[in-house]
Order: structure tokens, then sequence, then C-alpha cells
């Protein structure tokens, strides 16, 4: 096995006011360059090295140099001590991945492989780049299960992920009621001989599905010596898993005739603008770097290379606030001890400064008065305080009728028909718009009464008795729009955490949250705590709920707790917390002269808005999460008590139009009797009573004449 090691230069430009400094940080891969894997891996990091970045915002990546070595070790030793690389890329060096991991671990270097076997979840600095390999099989369960398929034969590679990926294959198998008949290993070494007892053993079982999980160099050998034996026709069905099928562009013909008629699985790759301009590129720039390779397309393994270049180039311009090593009044020569003690706590550590171990601790130690006994502290470069994570519930699909009680809902929907009513009694006599068939003048009623909740009320209004009730009403809808709206954002952002005598509350492992806030300020039952130990975990919890065996709450420092808010922005919430710590801060030796000086930089960075603006850059949604209540907040519905002043008001000024459109009518009629008064009095009834009847003229006139 031959192992390349090359130190990839990241160039990225960071914006400063004073000057335009760069800075390059070095990125180890390791890739084993007698597998295809490999090849693809280099091939396509070599095209992210070596052609010019486009995008102004993005790194500038510069060529780097290569260094072949030949042994694995002193090729990763290599990349940690001479070229302090910064992360790692390793192919499918399987053999070896364990042994990285936990020297990961040890240096604190972040180790992103593309193995597809989620084996290494508990190690922090291990990164799994490809997806799980587990779910590839559930979906070629489903597919063998639903041809109505009971049982086939396993064929997979000898390596060191063999046996865990045995035990996806049986766990999955059990699952879908599947059996599987036959199973072996094979590898590289096995002779075409070899090879072919294994497939006439294979020929002997009952089955004739066949799963084929090899990698693209041992499944060719297997596929040529099947098509001689006659298997790879009727009477067959072969399936083959992604490992062989995201090679499948790279194949020479002949190996494509051995395979015609199986059924394949392999990773999708979505088809874009950005995908396809990364293609012609490719295939532009593929055969100036490895001429004697040939590509047909762009290959999955390779885009996965290099969507790990450019997520690692990303995060190094995230991170690229660069501060100055120079603010100190004189020079400090200083070396970083990681502190490593599995049961250990950051009061050990604070003890191994007091104990003159280390002349300082920097990290996220919380400031604490019984700790100034052993050290000096600077001022906290972090909020202070402790928080509540909590869940948002969104689900309940009625969840906007809650921010106003159902009595408040009635009575705004009478008094918007109310006042509908009113405008239309006071307007349909003498405005056309209000006028028309029964049918019509309801829905004029109802219309104009909804269009005031938005301003969007078109009809012209005649009389100023109508138009005093709805400038009054306007004003009670401002009001409740305005107090519905600010109580319904209240009931998004913050949530009522449940009593701790009915939910779990989680908080993490080790942490000053338990002693101090949890027991002594909270009285909460300790049998209703739970402790975990990373944000994965604290996401798992919260979504399960108390119910279900995880949390209603979290409890923990607010910096914890913004990282958490940042990665779920829409699923979390956070309440500031009565109880509050000092913050984080770095810790001295006593009497040592650094922690009053840095404590004087660290009020500038704050002064200046850098600390801010690191702040920001990582947690872009804090501003808007925190409540500065002394308690937890209880978010009431609003009810009509809430605004009984408003309504009276607009009661008011209903009742006032209504007396003087009353009085009008009444002047009206009296006006009107009055009218015919004088005219009786005047001696023309005889004319009104002929006009009024013109056809009883001669009766009339009879009357009159006697």
């Amino acid at each position: 096995m031959r192992f390349e090691a090359d130190g990839v230069n990241l160039r990225r430009k960071v914006s400063r006011p004073s000057n335009g400094d760069e800075s390059i940080v070095n990125i180890g891969v390791i890739v084993d360059m007698g597998s295809w894997t490999g090849q693809l891996t280099m091939n396509h990091l070599h095209l992210f090295v070596y052609v010019p970045v486009v995008s102004a915002s993005a790194p500038s990546p510069s060529p780097a140099a290569v260094t072949f070595m030949s042994r694995f070790l002193v090729t990763t030793l290599d990349l940690l001590e001479n070229l302090e690389v910064e992360a790692i890329i390793i192919s499918d060096i399987s053999d070896e991945e364990l042994f990285l991991a936990r020297l990961a671990d040890e240096v604190n270097v972040p180790l992103l492989s593309f193995s597809s076997i989620s084996s290494l979840n508990e190690h922090p600095y291990f990164i799994q780049v490809a997806e799980d390999e587990s779910n590839e099989f559930r979906a070629i369960a489903a597919f063998i299960d639903a041809f109505k398929w009971r049982s086939f034969v396993f064929l997979y590679e000898d390596t060191v992920d063999a046996r865990q990926v045995q035990t996806y294959i049986y766990n999955i198998s059990r699952e879908n009621h599947l059996d599987i008949a036959y199973q072996t290993a094979l590898s590289l070494r096995n002779t075409d001989d070899e090879i072919i007892n294994e497939l006439h053993k294979l020929k002997m079982t009952k089955s004739s599905i066949i799963l084929v999980h090899l990698s693209p160099s041992l499944a060719s050998q297997v596929f040529a010596n099947a098509k001689m034996l006659g298997m790879m026709g009727e009477g067959y069905a072969w399936v083959v898993t992604s490992k062989t099928m995201n090679f499948l562009d790279s194949w020479d013909s002949s190996d494509y005739e051995s395979m015609l008629g199986i059924v394949g699985f392999k990773s999708y790759i979505s088809v874009s603008s950005k995908s396809q301009d990364l293609a012609l590129r490719w295939r532009r720039e593929f055969h100036q770097i490895e001429s004697n390779l040939e590509i047909r397309d762009l290959n999955v393994v390779g885009l996965r290379a290099y969507d790990t270049a450019w997520v690692l180039a990303e995060a190094i311009e995230r991170a690229g606030i660069l501060l100055s090593p120079n603010r100190l009044p004189y020079k400090i020569s200083y070396e970083y001890i990681p502190f490593y003690n599995q049961n250990g706590s950051y009061s050990d550590l604070i003890y191994q400064v007091y104990l003159q171990t280390y002349d300082a601790a920097v990290g996220d130690i919380t400031i604490l008065a019984d700790r100034f006994a052993y050290v000096d502290f600077t001022v906290p470069y972090t909020d202070v305080g402790t928080g509540v994570i909590l869940k948002l519930d969104d689900k309940d699909p009625w969840f906007f009728l809650r921010p106003l009680s159902a009595d408040l809902w009635i009575m705004s929907a009478c008094s918007f028909v109310l006042t509908g009513f009113i405008v239309w009694l006071i307007e349909h006599r003498i405005n056309e718009e209000f006028q028309g068939p029964p049918a019509q003048q309801i829905g004029t009623l109802l219309w104009f009464a909804a269009s005031t909740l938005v301003y969007a009320h078109r009809e012209r209004l005649r009389s100023n008795a109508s138009r005093f009730v709805v400038s009054m009403w306007l004003f009670v809808v401002l009001i409740l729009t305005s107090s519905y709206i600010a109580n319904l954002s209240s009931l998004l952002t913050v949530a009522q955490i449940k009593s701790a005598k009915e939910g779990y509350i989680g908080y993490t492992t080790h942490s000053l949250v338990r002693g101090f806030v949890v027991k002594n300020n909270l009285n909460f039952n300790d049998s209703r705590l739970k402790p975990f130990r990373s944000q994965r975990e604290y996401d798992e919890a919260l979504r399960k709920g108390s119910k279900k065996g995880g949390v209603d709450a979290i409890i923990e420092e607010i910096p914890y707790i913004k990282i958490l808010i940042e990665n779920y922005p829409t699923q979390y919430t956070m309440i500031e917390f009565s109880w509050s710590t000092g913050g984080f801060g770095f810790a001295f030796t006593k009497g040592s002269p650094l922690a009053q000086d840095i404590s004087r930089e660290i009020s500038a960075l704050r002064e200046e808005g850098t600390l801010l603006e690191i702040e920001k850059k990582w947690f872009k949604s804090q501003s808007s999460l925190l409540r500065k209540e002394s308690e937890l907040p209880r978010l009431n519905t609003l009810s009509v008590a809430n605004f009984v002043g408003l309504f009276l008001m607009s009661w008011i000024s209903i009742s006032i139009a209504v007396l003087i459109f009353a009085i009008f009518i009444l002047e009206e009629k009296l006006s009107i009797n009055l009218h015919i008064f004088r005219l009786l009095a005047g001696g023309k009834l005889i004319s009104i009573l002929r006009y009024l009847y013109p056809g009883m003229g001669n009766t009339i006139d009879g009357v009159v004449d006697r």
C-alpha cells in the first residue's frame, strides 16, 4: 500500500482595517494511491488547489508541495509535526482509521473521513463526510422485499470494517424478515481459481439473489468469472452496492459487458449549474493531472473530496477574524499545553494554576467567587449567566388563536358586526353604496366590518356620525391587532417551562449548573435531573420530551446554549435565567500583572466592537432570543378584561352616533308633520287631496259643494 501525503495550503484574505494580511492554513491529505478512491480523491483535491477561485469572498488556494511517503505512521506524524496541519482528510484507509481518530483526539485536529461506516461516533474530532452505509442497506432490503424474495447470498470484501458490515446486514435482514442463505468474504489476494470455487459454492445454495458489496477491482474480477460460469444470465439476480457502482463511470467497456443485467445502487448527485460547471472544469483539467486514468463524468467520490475542501475553506473563512498579537505593551513567549484529565473538572485546572503547574488557564472557564481565592481572573469575554433551552412548540394548527382568549375573540367578532350594522343603519338612507336588495345590503355590511381589520374599506361615508363611529373603531382595531401581534411573537419565541415535578430537566455532566442552579436555586427534584455530554444528546432529548424518555428543558450557561441555538435556530429557544455566573474568563496565578493587562485589552476589544463582531459571526441569532426578566416568563392570553376600556370607548361612540341619528330622524318627522299642518291651516286641503287622489276628483268636488 502506498500513501500520499499532501499539505494543502488554503490561503485566505482577511478584511482588516489596517492591512490586507493573508493567512495560510495547512490541510493534510492522506490517501491510498493504490485504490480508485485514493486516486480520485487526490485528483479532485488538486483540481481545487490548482484552479483559481472566482468568488471574491472565498479563500484563494495556492499550490502545495506533494511528498510521497511509504509508511503510514511517518506520513501522519510528518503532517502533524512538520507541516503543522490544522485538519486531515483521509479517503478509504479503513485499516488505520481508528488509529487516526484516536490520534486526532489527542492533538485536537479535525479528521474528515470518506468512510461510510459510522463506528467512530465516540471520537469528537472524527467527522464522517460520506453518507451512512446502513441507510443504503435498508434501501436494498426494501428492494429485495418488494420482489417477494425471502433469501439472498451476500458477497463482501475482507476488510477491517467487514464485521460491522455483517452486523448491518444481519440486523436489517431481520427487520425485513429476510434470510441470508450464504455469505462469504473475498479479497484482492484471491486468485481466479479461488473466486470460481466460491461461485460454485454459491450455485449450490437455493438462493439465486446475490448482493455484492465489493470494491470495483474485486467486483470486476468476480463478474468476469461469473459470466464465464454462466451466472450472469437468467436464473440469477445480482444486486450491487454503491461501493462498486460509484465508480461505474471509470470502468472499461469489457467490464461493462460482464455486468449487463445487474441492479445497482449508487450515490445520487443532483444536477445543478454549479455541478455542470465543475464537470466542465474537471474534464478540461483532468488529463493535465492524470492522463492514464479515464474518467467519463464527474464522480461522486471526487465530488465529495472537492466539497470537503470547500467546506474546510469556508470554515476557515468563517473563523477569519484575526486579532493583532501585539496589543500588549510587552512581548510574551507562551506555549499552549492541553490539560488532560478524564475525570477532572475546571476546578482541578484552576487548582493546577494555583500550584503554579501552569502560569495561566484559557478556555471556557467560569468566573466564580470561590475561585478568586486561588487565581486572578480577567474580565469576562462572554455573556454572563445561565439559561434554559426550550423546544418551540409550533405543531398546533390553532396556535394562532392562543394570543387572545375565547371571550375576547367572541367580543371582537360581535363588535365588528355591530360596527358594520351601525354604519349601515346611518348610511343606507343617504348613501347608494349601502342600498340595494337585502342580500346585497347584508353583504355590504359584513364586508365593510371585516375590511376595517386591514383598513381596506373603500365605501365612501356621507354621514359625520358614521365617520365618527368608524374613526373610533379603527383606533380599537389598531390596539387589538398590535396586542395580538406582540403576544403571538412572544408565544413563538418564548415557551413556558413546565414544572420540574412533572417533567425532566437536563444539564451538562460535570457542570456547575447542577450544584448551584438546579439544586440550590430552583429546588428541583434530584430524581428529575438528567445529565448529558454533547449537543447531539441535547437535541435528541429535547425532541423526545419527558413523556418519551427525554427532557422538557435543559439548563446551561448561555455561551453553550447559543451554540445549540445557532445549530437549530427554528427548533429551540433560550430564556435568560435569574441566577447568573460571572461569565467566561482567563485565569492567572495570584498577583500576575497579565490578568489586569489582558482585562484592559478585553475591555478595549468590547468597546471597539470586535467581540461583538466575533459573536455575530458565530451566533447569528443570539440577540432576539434573550429576555432580561429576573423570572421565567409566564405568557398569558389576552382577555376581555384587558380591553374593557377600549371596547367602552367604541360603545360610547356608537351610542353617541345612534343618538345623533335618532335626533335627526325625529327632527325630520316633526318637520314634515308641521308642514302638513300649515298647509291645512292655509285652506289648501282640497288641493292636497286632489293631488294625492287624482282619480277621485269629482267625488271630492261633490263633497265640497254640499
